[in-house]
């Protein structure tokens, strides 16, 4: 009030007074602040020893061309004066010669945490920048944020030490900066490190007492081999280190007998054909349950091949993307297989349930969709197949994209649908104990690797940054050095730029060959009511442990043993073969040839089927003949059989002809089949879809995304790297490193939060929208009938959940805490693969002989004790088909009542999707 009164005015509260006072003392505090003075730096007239049990590391940062180039060097001696380790790096545009210092500094100080040094003396010839780092001050320039990064790393070591020298007395580092410059700039002759040493004046390296001698011996970039390991895929020639140009160069590990015999149908496969003649034979029993059936069916080549090229591309990420992003659409597509039995028992194809709601023009749009898929798919088996069966046995690569069609129509019409069945459960016994064999063999009893910690140091050592990738110790596309886009460049990471952008594209492609595939309806549809959704649900766990437990051993296997795959043959998916040729010879080649040979023929069967049942019930008996008779659709069906497996093989010769590899197709197939998922999923989900949106949707969806894939590619640096890395137009102060590390969490946190996001609405949003509520339902959705009351009975686990535990718990609790694992983690991630793939099988053996314990007994007893009776059976209905076609009247009134019956049929089907 007293002051009021004196300033006859409002005054400021006295608090509010005193921190105004006290924030101008700090500013003026700040402004008159003396820094002490700078540190003296005097520099040794020679290169000093570090003390005893310390290593030194000199490093430099050099820029060039008015910044356009940018290295760094660092090389580490020990006590004795020894190279224990060099370094040679290129970074992004800098811009002055400071910033470069700071950043060859950092690099040093990274470069002895990850050798494990503790106490470390760092040397360079920067006095601007050793100044700063010794006076501990704040500095908000561009250096002052990495000098600032540098203090908080050296907080990982027991004793660091920086130390200002002459640029006499740190030419070794020098020379590595500017021969981190030379090697990338694409030249493929540059000579040697110690060449560029050579060039530095005698006394100045003896003022330093460098070892450039040592230093190509005790580097195991530099020296001939590498690796001892992979000794035999180098050589030396005229003082040179030459790696092999390629794995298989060309040559067959197999005679082109043996190819040309599995082709045809004379191998292992064969043996299924008298088994499916016996089945139908014998009534067309079933001995295999849905989680076989989906199992085998979702196995095809690429399932084999692909996973163990991404994870030899993105190391342990590749195959759990590859995994978890193609298990979900087989856990989801259980609801689908539930609708279908409940609103169209009597259907034979989606497209027939298309045109029941939706009226002739979606009808013709989705059969396009749908025979889009199935060519995509057996083209992928055809390519892959033809890819391997060339690699190793020599066999003509067009001769064997046309002639394994072949076998699998054999293997088709000798069967049919449900013997088809039956032959799966032998291919998927097969393919299960290889699968099996491999990955114990590569984590347990290999003499060449035989550990998950062998593994994991060699996964270490060939991503090493100090490893030379220059032609031709290791040639264009061969995986040398660290990884592109990997955290730290490391192949035992989560962290994986390629491998997320892999993810994304696997779970909407492989949507699209589940949901638009009719051979999953003609499966779902053939199932019965009562297995159908435990069947799915437990044949997507069990299917997770193919291309994981596989690519984990057979993918990580390749990158541990140092083979010289190019990009090309990993294209091609000739990863597993090169592997199980390294770790078992001929053995290993005719173990993977028959167990991709399995793959092949069950999916190609099942998608032959599926082409078979849209041309004949969607095409021959919708628009062609209606009135079409039994014997008139099995002919029809057997025709399409014959004609599409030929002209898959003309396709897959004119694809092999145009370079059309396995990857390219796999990951281009979202593209074409991506925008008809929903629709289709709608149509028996969503009483308000219609045919308009439907169409609009999938067309225009489709059109889009080919438009997109071809003019959003030109803001990708395609040119330089070959690969799917976007060209940065920002420029940032943080390192290249930091700056991809900064992305990844990034992106991973907005999957993460927005995938728990999904996987709520989908898990309980979903369930309580369709809860009846008096007579009309809270929401237009359809949902299967266990989810319809939760009140009065516990759910039934949800497809989506098992997706929560390896999307979510698996990965974000266990992995996200350990962006580059160690020892022990990467052996609890190689257990799980073990684990999971032993489990795994042994359910998909042992579980369907259980279940159908009764009916092979029943089968086994007809076929040794009523064999009689059964021809009997066969004889008397030849005498009663006999006796209809003798009396015309008989034969009518039969036609008759079988059109009746026809036609009610649809009656039923029409209704029930209304």
């Amino acid at each position: 009030m007293q002051n009021s009164k004196l300033v006859q005015g409002n005054c400021l509260d006295p608090d509010h007074l005193i921190c105004f006072v006290v924030r101008h003392l700090e500013a003026f505090h700040q402004q008159s602040f003396v820094p002490p003075p700078p540190h003296r730096l005097i520099s040794p007239p020679h290169w000093q020893y570090p003390p005893p049990n310390f290593v030194k590391l000199n490093f430099d940062g050099a820029v060039f061309d008015r910044g356009k180039e940018t290295g760094i060097g660092v090389v580490a001696r020990n006590d004795r004066g020894d190279c224990v380790g060099w370094l040679s790096l290129r970074l992004a545009k800098t811009s002055d010669g400071p910033l470069a210092e700071a950043f060859a500094a950092r690099e040093a100080v990274l470069f002895a945490i990850n050798r494990g040094w503790q106490n470390v003396v760092l040397e360079g010839d920067c006095a601007t920048l050793i100044t700063k780092l010794l006076s501990g001050l704040r500095d908000f320039s561009a250096i002052g944020s990495i000098t600032l990064d540098i203090q908080n790393l050296i907080s990982y070591l027991q004793f660091s030490r920086f130390s200002f020298v002459q640029r006499s007395c740190n030419s070794v580092a020098h020379a590595l900066a500017k021969l981190a410059l030379g090697s990338a700039s694409g030249e493929s002759n540059i000579p040697a490190p110690a060449a560029h040493f050579a060039d530095v004046e005698d006394h100045q390296l003896r003022k330093e007492e460098t070892c450039s001698k040592t230093l190509m011996a005790s580097s195991p970039a530099t020296s001939c081999p590498p690796f001892k390991f992979s000794a035999k895929y180098y050589h030396e020639d005229g003082g040179g280190c030459f790696r092999q140009a390629s794995f298989f160069e060309g040559k067959a590990v197999l005679n082109q007998g043996v190819g040309y015999s599995v082709i045809l149908g004379f191998g292992l496969s064969s043996l299924s054909l008298p088994l499916s003649w016996c089945g139908w034979r014998r009534g067309m029993w079933v001995l295999v349950t849905r989680q076989n059936g989906s199992t085998q069916q979702w196995t095809w080549a690429a399932t084999i091949l692909q996973s163990s090229n991404v994870a030899w591309e993105y190391g342990i990420s590749g195959p759990f993307w590859y995994a978890s992003g193609a298990t979900i659409q087989v856990l989801l597509f259980g609801v689908m297989a539930i609708e279908i039995k409940r609103k169209a028992p009597h259907a034979h194809t989606v497209c027939e349930i298309v045109k029941a709601r939706w009226g002739t023009a979606a009808h013709i749009v989705f059969l396009t969709f749908c025979f889009m898929t199935n060519i995509i798919v057996t083209a992928m088996l055809l390519l892959g197949g033809s890819a391997v069966v060339n690699a190793l046995t020599g066999v003509n690569i067009y001769a064997a994209s046309f002639l394994i069609p072949l076998g699998v129509i054999v293997y088709t019409l000798a069967g049919g649908l449900k013997a088809t069945f039956l032959a799966s459960y032998i291919h998927s016994v097969i393919v299960h104990v290889v699968l099996v064999i491999f990955v114990y063999l590569v984590y347990v009893a290999s003499n060449d690797l035989g550990s998950p910690s062998t593994v994991y140091q060699r996964l270490l050592d060939v991503s090493s940054k100090a490893r030379s990738c220059q032609d031709p110790i290791s040639h264009v596309g061969q995986s040398c050095g660290p990884v592109n886009g990997n955290y730290k460049g490391s192949y035992v990471t989560m962290l994986s730029s390629g491998g997320l952008v892999f993810g994304i594209i696997n779970i909407v492609g492989n949507f699209g060959t589940v949901f638009v595939d009719n051979g999953y309806w003609v499966s779902a549809i053939a199932a019965r009511p009562s297995s159908t959704h435990k069947g799915y649900l437990l044949g997507g766990l069990v299917w997770f442990a193919v291309p994981f437990s596989l690519a984990t051993s057979l993918g990580l296997g390749a990158l541990a043993l140092d083979l010289p795959i190019t990009a090309t043959e990993a294209s091609h998916g000739l990863v597993p073969p090169a592997t199980a040729i390294a770790l078992m010879g001929k053995g290993g080649s005719v173990l993977l040839l028959t167990m991709l040979f399995m793959a092949v023929t069950s999916a190609g069967s099942s998608e032959l089927i599926a082409v078979s049942s849209l041309c004949t019930y969607d095409i021959y008996r919708t628009y062609i003949n209606p009135d079409a008779s039994g014997k008139q659709i099995l002919k029809v069906s057997r025709i399409v059989v014959l004609v599409f497996g030929c002209l898959m093989g003309i396709l897959a010769v004119i694809l092999n002809k145009a370079g059309v590899s396995l990857g390219w197709m796999y990951l281009a197939m979202g593209v074409f089949i991506g925008s008809a998922v929903i629709p289709i999923a709608f149509m028996l989900l969503w009483r308000k879809a219609n045919a308009t949106g439907a169409i609009l949707g999938t067309v225009t969806g489709c059109l889009l995304g080919i438009i997109t894939w071809l003019t959003v590619t030109k803001d990708y640096d395609w040119e330089t790297t070959k690969q799917i890395t976007v060209v940065e137009k920002e420029k940032s102060e943080l390192s290249a490193d930091e700056f991809k590390e900064e992305k990844l969490i990034r992106a991973k946190r907005w999957i993460v939060k927005w995938g728990v996001g999904f996987t709520l609405v989908i898990v309980v949003l979903w369930p309580i929208l369709t809860l009846p509520a008096g007579k009309s339902m809270l929401s237009i959705i359809y949902l299967p009938r266990f989810m319809l009351d939760l009140r009065s009975n516990p759910p039934i686990p949800h497809p989506t959940l098992p997706f929560c535990f390896l999307a979510y718990i698996w990965q974000e609790n266990l992995s996200n805490h350990r962006r580059q694992f160690n020892t022990g983690y990467f052996t609890f991630w190689a257990v799980i693969a073990i684990a999971w793939g032993t489990i795994g099988s042994a359910v998909i053996i042992v579980l369907p002989l259980v279940e159908s314990w009764e009916t092979i007994q029943n089968v086994l007893l007809g076929m040794f004790t009523n064999d009689r009776l059964i021809e009997k059976m066969e004889e008397l209905n030849l005498k009663l088909q006999t006796i209809i076609s003798a009396m015309p009247e008989a034969e009518r009134i039969y036609l008759l009542e079988k059109e009746k019956a026809k036609k009610k049929e649809a009656s039923e089907i029409e209704v029930q999707i209304k």
